[in-house]
């Protein structure tokens, strides 16, 4: 269980640093990446679990798609969300991708969550 928390945990950590660190293109379409695993967590863990995480900002400039993808968790997923933080540094939970908020429910241990994180969605 703790390792599908921390899982869930890195992809938050991973998502803000992605921001800063893999965006790619200008102006109105602005896209980023980030690669998940347990050593973007904070302490890191040592998980079989892995996973993607792909942000795009909409063209109304107001919104983020994203599609989350996982797989390899020992357990069941239980929620998958943003942090807003500096590296290296547990931030608060910004906006939830499944299992939280308006959001659906999480695949249990494997698979692909897209959405659209609005202002609503901001916590």
């Amino acid at each position: 269980m703790r390792r599908n928390i921390a899982l869930m945990a890195a992809i938050a950590v991973v998502s803000v640093v992605g921001f800063a660190s893999v965006a790619a293109g200008h102006g109105e379409k602005q896209a980023f990446k980030a690669t998940l695993g347990g050593y973007q967590e904070v302490p890191v863990v040592s998980t079989t679990g892995t996973g993607e995480l792909r942000l795009r900002l909409g063209a109304d400039g107001a919104t983020l798609e994203y599609e989350l993808t996982y797989s390899g968790l020992t357990g069941t997923a239980s929620a998958a969300h943003l942090h807003f933080g500096q590296r290296g540094v547990d931030g608060g939970v910004a906006a939830f991708l499944c299992g939280g908020g308006d959001k659906p429910a999480c695949p249990a241990t494997e698979g692909t969550v897209t959405g659209v994180i609005d202002a609503a969605d901001v916590i």
